[in-house]
């Protein structure tokens, strides 16, 4: 297909109306005189023959605007107030309420009859969000949809903005930028996204341009295709549902306004677990790739029998498709599959994920990580090159990713009563003070406490003294291994069982890397000898400017600078240097200028 040989010729047939009736009579207007104005918004160019064109009108609501709510009495009322302050003469706003636990649907129901626009669906239980829109587009007449979810809001004019665009365009899909408002910030709205792709279609693939919501869609396309979201899928089933909508539109336009405000979450609860850390985006990946790479060939294969081709290599859209997944695999691994803390489910998502992307290697044109530029991109993204990727073992993998980071343990402090021992009753002296923290984590973390900050750092503190003080200097073999169980045991038992000892956000998920020198999921899959390996004090010297390559200096921490002043500091930014030594530093320097300005 080509969206500019569409765009450029109005004449063009209006789509098929659906077999099942639905979506109502169709008849043709010439448009007004802001069609080649708004036809450049499209990214089309306007000619003079244009003007008198015939363009789809649709009888029905201009607009049905869907929007799932769930325990959302506090955000509601905006999302709502900001579709009706559109001021749209035709438009339907249908809410399905998902069974919500709160007020939500008492604060629906009032504005429904202060508002006829206001359409309520009331689940009797918890069905999800993918159920939700589903139940909408069942109820919904008008000639385009927009989703908005409950706890964001639209733009001011961004409805009239994108009906001009997708008129004058004949448009099936169009897209705009979209701002964030930060509640953490006293509910600041800045600009996010800046588009600049020159077509609508390219937009769409642009910069991760995948979201459900900063979009208008026309509804014939929607049913026509039978297109409705995957109710069996936590995770991606509105990316799938977008992708499967842009593979089906024919004509995409874009406009470069803002035409949405998205919500950026808070972690309000330190008991929550980190967002999409779970199998079930995992599985929503896998799903919705292996769904796609079917259409995507078939259109592939399609488009390239309409050209009279026959035959082809299947490269056909393929560079937009293939960053599209290159993108989302990247946001995958960085936020998801790095961020799962809970050991098994961090091994069943890698085995997910690796099939996942052997299976898009092998079959599809997209997928696969060929040539230089490809390889490059693969070793960027999984720190590793594609052939070891398919084969490592799991373990060695996070060994690998472990060293990539390169994090320094801090520096043990002295143990009062450790001086003056040899060296055996020194080991012998750290294990029992190790053994003793680890008795008295067991009796008080063992007991329900109050969700009061202070215990939680207190776990946390404790951790870091009994790895870095006691157990990093201890010399015995024995002695260190037994205790280097005892500690991982114990680390997970709580992580499990006490809400206190989860790792709730990426503060603490900083918090635990700093003391073990690598994540939870990490710690708790590899052995001791493993763990020594990654654990155990980096080595760096200072080495004539030219001593090592750069990424030789990186992976093995050397630091080629000839200026001491230089190897100090970045020394302090790789936590090498203790706070003692860097204040010290600090007087020292304070002093040396107070000197200076006397003479």
């Amino acid at each position: 297909m080509n969206e500019n040989v569409k765009r450029n010729n109005p004449n063009t047939s209006a789509k098929q109306t659906p077999a099942d009736g639905r979506e109502g009579q169709t008849r043709y207007l010439q448009p007004d005189s802001s069609g080649a104005q708004a036809g450049s918004r499209c990214g089309a160019a306007g000619t003079a023959g244009q003007a008198s064109a015939p363009v789809r009108r649709y009888d029905g609501p201009d607009i049905s605007v869907i929007v799932p709510v769930y325990n959302l009495e506090n955000e509601v009322e905006r999302c709502l107030k900001s579709i009706l302050a559109q001021k749209i003469d035709r438009m339907e706003i249908i809410v399905v309420n998902d069974c919500s636990k709160d007020r939500t649907e008492q604060i629906v129901r009032e504005l429904a009859a202060a508002h006829k626009e206001i359409k309520l669906i009331s689940f009797p239980e918890n069905r999800g969000v993918a159920a939700a829109r589903n139940a909408a587009l069942e109820a919904a007449t008008g000639e385009f949809i927009h989703f908005c979810d409950g706890d964001d809001a639209v733009t001011p004019g961004a409805y009239k903005e994108l009906l001009d665009v997708a008129r004058s365009g004949n448009e099936d899909l169009v897209t705009g930028n979209y701002s964030r408002m930060y509640p953490d910030e006293g509910n600041a709205i800045r600009q996010f996204s800046h588009y600049r792709a020159r077509t609508g279609r390219a937009r769409c693939f642009e910069s991760g341009n995948t979201m459900l919501w900063n979009k208008l869609y026309r509804r014939s396309v929607i049913e026509s295709n039978h297109l409705r979201f995957n109710e069996k899928l936590k995770y991606y089933e509105d990316f799938l549902f977008f992708c499967q909508m842009l593979l089906a539109s024919e004509s995409v336009g874009y406009t470069d306004d803002s035409v949405y405000i998205y919500t950026e979450p808070l972690f309000r609860d330190f008991q929550s677990s980190i967002r999409y850390a779970n199998i079930a985006c995992a599985e929503g990946l896998d799903a919705a790739w292996r769904t796609l790479a079917k259409q995507i060939d078939a259109q592939d294969d399609a488009e390239r029998d309409n050209a009279g081709q026959g035959s082809g290599d299947g490269e056909s859209g393929g560079d937009e498709w293939l960053w599209a997944y290159r993108w989302n695999l990247d946001w995958y691994f960085t936020y998801s599959w790095k961020m799962i803390q809970d050991p098994d489910i961090r091994r069943r998502a890698f085995d997910i994920m690796r099939k996942l992307v052997v299976m898009l290697s092998d079959e599809t044109a997209f997928g696969r990580w060929s040539g230089e530029k490809g390889e490059s991109e693969f070793c960027r993204l999984f720190r590793i090159d594609y052939a070891s990727f398919c084969t490592i073992d799991y373990e060695d993998y996070l060994l690998r990713l472990a060293f990539d980071e390169n994090i320094q343990p801090r520096r043990a402090d002295p143990l009062p009563g450790a001086k003056g021992r040899t060296a055996r009753e020194a080991d012998l002296f750290r294990e029992e003070s190790a053994e003793k923290l680890l008795s008295d984590l067991n009796r008080v973390y063992g007991m329900p406490l109050s969700k009061v900050k202070v215990w939680r750092e207190n776990y946390w503190n404790v951790l870091d003294s009994i790895l870095n003080d006691c157990w990093r200097p201890i010399a015995d073999r024995e002695i260190k291994e037994r205790l280097y169980i005892r500690l991982q045991q114990t680390v997970g038992k709580f992580y499990e069982e006490n809400p206190l000892c989860a790792i709730p956000n990426p503060d603490v998920l900083r918090r635990f890397k700093q003391i073990f020198c690598m994540d939870h999921a990490t710690f708790q899959t590899l052995t001791f000898s493993q763990y020594m390996t990654v654990g155990a004090e980096k080595p760096f010297a200072v080495l004539p400017n030219g001593g090592a390559s750069p990424a030789q200096v990186t992976r093995e921490n050397i630091y080629v600078q000839s200026d001491p002043s230089l190897v100090f500091l970045t020394a302090c930014r790789n936590g090498q240097v203790g706070m003692r030594t860097i204040l010290r530093a600090v007087r020292e320097w304070m002093s040396f200028k107070k000197r200076r300005r006397k003479k």
